[in-house]
């Protein structure tokens, strides 16, 4: 790292962020390749809601990078979704149980008490 240049830095900087390209009016593009999935309803055709070409999306896409994103200074993460008051209730009417192993593919079913290795 004491040798590393400010050139060479940056250069690595590029290369280890060449997938994100910006697509906003006033700001060049990265020459690299973007990739986007998308995903619609089967059967979907033109003129239908969902229908996606290859036109639309990158209308879409370059629509969606023109719009100023405001990051927030602070966003509240919880430590669960759930409260604990409600994990109670729900372990409450749920209790957790030993079962027997089913198997659809003609394995005898294995007993709750017996301890099975998936390799013999």
């Amino acid at each position: 790292m004491s040798t590393l240049t400010l050139e060479e830095g940056n250069q690595a900087a590029k290369d280890s962020c060449s997938r994100v390209t910006c697509f906003q009016a006033d700001v060049p593009a990265n020459d690299r390749v973007l990739i986007v999935t998308v995903f619609s309803p089967k059967g979907s055709k033109p003129g239908d809601e969902y229908y996606c070409d290859e036109e639309t999306l990158v209308k879409t896409v370059y629509e969606a990078c023109q719009i100023d994103v405001k990051s927030e200074e602070y966003v509240p993460v919880p430590h669960s979704l759930i409260s604990e008051e409600d994990l109670k209730k729900i372990n409450e009417k749920n209790e957790p149980a030993w079962e027997s192993g089913k198997f659809s593919d003609g394995i005898p079913d294995t007993p709750a008490d017996k301890l099975t290795r998936p390799l013999g």
